[in-house]
């Protein structure tokens, strides 16, 4: 299904998957394919509020234990903070690689949600990780950017980097397939 959106000013007309909403779409973007919808476009309803009640109300108990924050949220951008905590850790008191993967897959939730307009049933096709060093006792910011965001497969890339040093700790790429 498409939905049909007019510019009556220019007697312009686009076809867009369902998702989109007349009010997302200015005058500014009719007409020109291939270009990304502003931040600003994004409804007010989902700020940083909705995206952590989102996370509260869908994932696994455990995954709430991992104390992930919303910090902000943006259609092609979203930020979040990775507290650190004793029951996340390892034998050598850093945040382990398993935390780390389960706090990007998480935080994709949100972005994709973000990124499409509203929230739908996601899976986890496919997840990458490096680990560049170790995610210390500061925790890490974890960034999500959506590098694709199809009718059934969304494209992500997260990065976390260590907030003491501010360097690259991990980063993991994702694609998530609409349900």
């Amino acid at each position: 299904m498409t939905v049909r959106l007019v510019n009556p000013a220019d007697d312009v007309e686009i076809n867009g998957p369902e998702w989109i909403r007349p009010e997302w779409i200015g005058p500014e973007w009719i007409g020109q394919r291939g270009k990304k919808m502003p931040e600003q476009s994004l409804p007010d309803s989902f700020d940083v509020a909705a995206a952590a009640a989102l996370l509260a109300d869908v994932t696994a108990p455990w995954v709430r234990d991992l104390g992930l924050e919303v910090v902000s949220i943006g259609r092609t951008q979203s930020v979040f903070f990775l507290p650190f905590s004793d029951r996340l850790t390892r034998d050598a008191g850093m945040i382990c690689g398993q935390a780390i993967v389960a706090a990007g897959d998480t935080a994709m939730i949100a972005a994709v949600t973000a990124a499409v307009g509203e929230y739908a049933p996601i899976t986890t096709v496919d997840i990458s990780s490096r680990f560049l060093r170790p995610l210390g006792s500061d925790g890490g910011d974890v960034t999500v950017d959506i590098l694709k965001a199809g009718r059934r497969l969304v494209v992500g890339r997260i990065s976390i980097a260590d907030r003491a040093s501010g360097k690259l700790a991990a980063e993991l790429t994702s694609t998530y397939a609409r349900l």
